[in-house]
């Protein structure tokens, strides 16, 4: 009888709790049919503004920026109270694993990948990386998609920042979605991003062909 009040009691306060993290939506859709959805008090830049912070950003760091398609880069208000928080989604061109090599990479090459992004953020500009931080795994969108993902700490403004780099690829493309937060608003940033992954669609059979 008490266990089952106790329970009841924990299923209620998770219902509560639960209720409490909802958080409005809306959502973004591409003309290459991917889409996600994001907070809707968060800032979609303008397509100006987008690449514009993008290809800085890509100057920066160093990142190879050819056969990309940057559709979405949006996060919370500069100086918002919750916190920094940043989502970015793209489309590469140049992929270099197909759905089932993703699906069929075993734990020694998942860590080989490992070891040579350590090596590779150990060396970028602007921000410092927490080496032992870096992990490439592998994971699966709720649109039964294979993933591969790029997760590392690095320094920030105002403390350090976790980044997620997310890659769905498909044939030699791949669909990139990046989330990043302030580890200091984990509490509230990380379950918020944890959604706009999950709600990653990718359902145009005609720009993704189906691998044999």
């Amino acid at each position: 009888m008490i266990q089952a009040f106790l329970s009841t009691v924990l299923f209620l306060l998770t219902a509560c709790f639960s209720a409490g993290q909802q958080v409005e939506t809306r959502k973004f859709t591409s003309a290459y049919n991917v889409s996600i959805s994001t907070p809707k008090e968060w800032v979609w830049d303008s397509e100006a503004v987008r690449d514009a912070k993008v290809k800085f950003a890509e100057m920066i760091f160093k990142i190879e920026a050819d056969g990309k398609i940057r559709l979405l880069n949006t996060g919370t208000a500069a100086g918002s109270p919750d916190g920094y928080a940043r989502v970015r989604l793209s489309i590469i061109s140049n992929a270099k694993l197909s759905q089932k090599e993703l699906r069929d990479l075993s734990d020694d090459e998942l860590q080989e990948l490992t070891k040579e992004s350590r090596e590779e953020f150990s060396n970028m500009p602007v921000f410092k990386v927490d080496k032992d931080s870096v992990a490439v795994t592998r994971t699966r969108a709720d649109t039964d998609y294979w993933a591969y993902r790029i997760s590392y700490t690095r320094s920030g403004t105002k403390g350090p920042v976790r980044v997620e780099q997310y890659y769905v690829p498909f044939s030699n493309r791949a669909v990139s979605l990046t989330l990043s937060y302030e580890l200091a608003h984990k509490e509230k940033l990380a379950p918020i991003l944890l959604r706009v992954w999950s709600s990653l669609e990718m359902d145009d059979a005609a720009l993704w062909p189906a691998e044999k």
